[in-house]
């Protein structure tokens, strides 16, 4: 196996670390910036970044600055002192390549942008903008990204279906009431053509209701026209505002609660069965030292992960014979070489 020393995590915990551009750009003496513009996006930038760093709760990993006490002291571990006592802390660094890379490209268009012969006005406000979304990668955010990423196609066809709705509205709406769209200017109704009709109800239809751009009728003028658009005013609230526009919510609302229910399952799991073994907590409470030291020490899921990684980084010709059996294992699809449902530490205490 390999050393624990390469690859114990401290703390068995997932700390998810990621390189951030940081500060505003250098300015030059010879550029003419302007210093309210980047004290703004400071200013501006602040509440995002300390809300991202109390949410992360970041910490650092017990034990670490004994651990470098010590191994500044004695290269080696002595064989007399717990091996826990020289293992260094490891932190796992998740990159997003597309992600970090756009991020760069932004950082890095934003300090060419305050080159005045370069200069476009505002574009530099929008590079630095953009570049605060970033705090859509905090977890809880990219849960309700993932819920609307998982539910695109139905979300794409709601979409389309509210479209259709809002065309047909429009085609009724054009034939019979083409005189009562515009409620200050007459001249321009904002239904003269066809195009004009589709328009106002995509632009005002959706975002309120179509009777408030639309003339109030009289019910002594025209009794028929009335009628008629009563029933087109009540349908067009009822079917679109009110039943298509909230599906498009439940449908995301319905697939968040999805995703935190699974994840509260994964968790739940995760505090009650073994993640090599399978075998339940309540078995290693009752015989040996508890389950906390068996997930720990016996079956460190990093371990395994970090052994997978160690496998593909190293070359084939360099393979011990075990490592050898894992990888053709491992490239065959094959699972058997973990312990599923085996502790040795419940063998060894039966026995």
């Amino acid at each position: 196996m390999v050393s624990r020393r390469q690859y114990i995590l401290s703390n068995y915990k997932w700390q998810r670390l990621r390189a951030e551009t940081s500060g505003a750009p250098r300015v030059l003496q010879n550029e003419a910036v302007s210093t309210p513009l980047l004290t703004t996006h400071a200013l501006v930038s602040l509440p995002s970044d300390l809300v991202k760093l109390v949410l992360d709760r970041p910490s650092v990993p017990s034990g670490t600055c004994k651990t470098f006490t010590a191994s500044s002291r004695s290269p080696m571990p002595s064989t007399d002192v717990p091996i826990e006592a020289h293992v260094s802390s490891l932190a796992l660094v998740v990159y997003n390549t597309k992600y970090n890379l756009l991020y760069c490209v932004l950082g890095g268009l934003g300090c060419l942008l305050l080159v005045p012969a370069l200069s476009v006005r505002g574009l530099r406000i929008v590079c630095y903008a953009l570049m605060l979304l970033d705090v859509c990668f905090h977890r809880t955010l990219s849960n309700a990204l993932l819920a609307v990423e998982q539910n695109r196609n139905s979300l794409v066809q709601t979409f389309y279906l509210i479209c259709v709705v809002v065309y047909i509205y429009t085609a009724v709406g054009y034939m019979l009431f083409h005189d009562h769209y515009g409620v200050l200017d007459e001249a321009n109704t904002g239904c003269r053509t066809l195009m004009e009709c589709v328009i106002t109800h995509f632009n005002q239809g959706l975002r309120q209701d179509i009777a408030s751009v639309m003339h109030i009728v009289s019910w002594q003028s025209n009794p028929t026209i009335s009628v008629l658009r009563l029933g087109f005013d009540v349908s067009y609230w009822l079917i679109i505002c009110v039943l298509l526009l909230n599906i498009i919510g439940g449908i995301i609302i319905d697939a968040f609660g999805e995703l935190r229910d699974h994840r509260s399952s994964i968790e739940k799991d995760m505090e009650s069965n073994c993640f090599i073994c399978g075998i339940d907590s309540l078995q290693f409470q009752r015989h040996g030292d508890g389950f906390d030291s068996h997930v720990r020490h016996d079956h460190n899921m990093w371990q395994y992960m970090f052994y997978r990684q160690h496998l593909y980084e190293k070359t084939r010709q360099e393979y011990t014979g075990q490592e050898s059996y894992v990888a053709g294992l491992l490239m065959a699809g094959e699972t058997s070489f973990y312990p599923v449902g085996k502790a040795k530490r419940l063998r060894t205490t039966a026995s």
